[in-house]
């Protein structure tokens, strides 16, 4: 079968994929029927749009996306991926690029037929033309999370990705492409919170079991670009909800740094490097730095920065610059949000307005 050169990488994509694809696609549906229909339309659709894909680098991205839809896997069917049935093979890799292209030729066709049905209706009708019902275009996202507030309650079904996604620090549930995914079979979900799926800046959060242990754990991003952090917790949705709220937010703001800094992904700077800290109600650099610069009640983002004590410092130090943004609350309920000078602004002002525009596309 002849490929032109985009055509080649889609072939090279789905082959390196196809065997993965299917079983995320299995253990969504629970149905091979299903899972298999589900996989031939995704890739389909993927054929369609892959020059606009490659293009932008969301391959891993729009694959998952165009497989698995807005589905989530039912309730009872098994978290981790079903072993693929040897009885049942994948399609082969040119039966997806024979149905693209037959898509495609469908899809021509329908435009200039829609066209020039457009220019004839458009002439007959121009006076008479009402809107009517609630309009067409894609339907509403898909809903968050169902939780599970019951006294017992009922484990929420989660995937668990390749290995290949996974590493030592993986916390018990994470973003993967925008979807939530737990680490193994040995965590047991008791119930989420998140934003609706698939989100290009995902957040949530879970309560999860692992053994006898109960944690909470909240996530932002999606891996490897992703934030986290967990606690032990018991089984208190209302606790649990008040904690990821704060929790969120401090992470989305140190995510919107991280994933923003020019020069790609480095991983923020932690309260505990940063060359500032609060005494008492006042941001100061710590020994051996000096505050060359503040501003009292900078103008922030209001969900990543809350508005006690907020500050921003200019700090000088033996090895570097920094530009330090930070609140305290007191009772440890604060956060820094720490930049090398030069990084992204050479002026205190400018880094605060760039700052701004990164965490409120994070935490919106």
């Amino acid at each position: 079968m002849r490929t032109d050169a985009w055509e080649q990488t889609y072939v090279e994509f789905v082959t390196a994929r196809l065997h993965e694809l299917r079983s995320l696609s299995l253990a969504t549906y629970a149905d091979p029927a299903r899972a298999d229909d589900a996989l031939h339309r995704g890739l389909t659709e993927l054929y369609l749009a892959w020059p606009r894909v490659l293009h932008d680098g969301t391959e891993d991205d729009e694959a998952l996306r165009l497989v698995l839809g807005s589905h989530r896997p039912p309730t009872g069917s098994p978290g981790a991926l079903l072993v693929v049935d040897p009885d049942a093979p994948p399609r082969a890799v040119e039966e997806y690029v024979v149905a693209g292209r037959r898509a495609r030729r469908r899809r021509r066709r329908s435009a200039v037929l829609g066209g020039l049905t457009g220019v004839v209706t458009l002439t007959a009708l121009t006076l008479a033309l009402l809107p009517r019902g609630d309009g067409g275009g894609i339907g509403p996202n898909p809903p968050e999370p169902r939780p599970s507030v019951t006294s017992t309650p009922i484990p929420v079904t989660l995937l668990v990705p390749p290995p290949r996604f996974l590493h030592t620090d993986s916390p018990p549930v994470f973003y993967l492409y925008g979807r939530m995914f737990k680490r193994s079979d040995d965590v047991t979900v008791l119930t989420t919170f998140g934003t609706p799926e698939p989100s290009r800046h995902p957040h949530g959060g879970a309560i999860v079991r692992i053994g006898d242990t109960t944690s909470w754990v909240v996530t932002v991003g999606s891996e490897p670009e992703a934030l986290s952090e967990e606690r032990v917790g018991p089984y208190d949705v209302d606790a649990f909800r008040a904690w990821q709220a704060a929790q969120e937010a401090v992470l989305s703001g140190r995510l919107a740094l991280a994933a923003t800094a020019p020069g790609g992904y480095r991983p923020p700077v932690s309260d505990e490097d940063s060359p500032a800290a609060f005494a008492g109600s006042r941001l100061g650099a710590k020994p051996g730095g000096q505050v060359v610069q503040r501003v009292l009640d900078p103008v922030v983002d209001g969900a990543a920065v809350l508005p006690c004590h907020a500050q921003a410092v200019r700090v000088h130090t033996a090895a570097q610059e920094w530009f330090v943004l930070g609140y305290d609350c007191g009772a440890g309920d604060g956060a820094l949000y720490s930049e090398p000078v030069g990084l992204r602004a050479d002026s205190l002002a400018d880094w605060l307005v760039q700052v701004r525009r990164a965490q409120s596309r994070f935490t919106s």
